[in-house]
């Protein structure tokens, strides 16, 4: 039996709304954090994950429908709920630790239509969220990886499509 299970919404056990570590074998899954939504049928989907550089935390997304904000949870804590650190409004997702963990670069895909999508960073307790980049309406600019220094990131910038944001 896998550690950590909990009943899902149909009784049987599950966890599928959960982040989960596995060993590299396949053996000791343990749940990182706990059900989004126990007990009902709303499965907000979990994503994105990243382990911090010091291995001791993991920066992760989960979109609730189209809105969608970058959590961040202890790995040695089993079963907790993790810890919002960007608004819903963001739309955020793709988180990136800076490589001395300083601050979490992602994307913000906020909905609606002209909007577009930028960079951000916030440090690993929710503060100083700052924009990088400031496209608006015609193009996109999406996270894309830290210099090794951590004084540059390298994103794509790209016209958006006619339905929004990519």
């Amino acid at each position: 039996d896998v550690e950590g299970r909990t009943a899902g919404p149909t009784g049987k056990r599950d966890a599928s709304d959960a982040l989960w570590t596995s060993a590299t074998h396949g053996r000791h899954l343990r749940r990182l954090t706990a059900r989004l939504h126990p007990g009902t049928r709303d499965c907000p989907c979990a994503g994105d994950p990243e382990w911090s550089p010091d291995g001791r935390t993991i920066a992760y997304a989960i979109d609730f429908g189209g809105r969608s904000a970058v959590y961040t949870v202890n790995v040695k804590v089993n079963g907790t709920s993790g810890r919002r650190i960007t608004p819903l409004k963001l739309g955020a997702n793709g988180p990136h630790w800076a490589p001395d963990g300083s601050v979490i670069a992602f994307n913000s895909l906020p909905t609606g239509r002209g909007i577009s999508a930028n960079v951000f960073t916030v440090r690993p307790d929710g503060s100083a969220l700052t924009q990088l980049t400031h496209e608006s309406g015609k193009t996109v600019a999406v996270m894309g990886a830290w210099a090794p220094d951590g004084t540059t990131i390298v994103f794509p910038k790209q016209p958006s499509s006619p339905r929004g944001p990519r």
